[in-house]
């Protein structure tokens, strides 16, 4: 689901998707409802600007991220854990980014929920 806000681009051959100010986006993953999850995002390390944004999962925040000047010149991923309780029962979930005031959150060029070891 995407907010009218939300802004689709390509850069280095990738499909990318980007919440601007004021604006929203989100995904629904597949969980697997008996392990521990972790949310797996995809961003370009070199991007500046104002990029600090809340993801929520099933309308729980998770984690606050900025991605301005993470690692220039690569793309990285980067793990969130998703509390069990989140996941539990389910096979889907509701992944929301959204900005902070006068931010925006991304781009992202992936998302996508990996089981934990145990």
């Amino acid at each position: 689901q995407v907010d009218l806000l939300a802004i689709y681009m390509d850069f280095k051959h990738k499909k990318a998707r980007v919440a601007d100010r004021g604006g929203w986006l989100s995904y629904e993953l597949k969980v697997d409802p008996d392990k521990a999850m972790f949310l797996v995002v995809n961003y370009w390390g070199g991007f500046t600007g104002s990029k600090t944004f809340d993801i929520l999962v099933e309308g729980k925040q998770i984690a606050t991220e900025n991605i301005s000047g993470k690692k220039d010149g690569e793309f990285i991923n980067v793990q969130y854990e998703i509390p069990t309780e989140l996941t539990s029962n389910k096979n889907f979930i509701t992944i929301k980014f959204s900005p902070h005031a006068g931010h925006r959150a991304g781009p992202f060029f992936g998302a996508r929920t990996i089981r934990t070891e145990n």
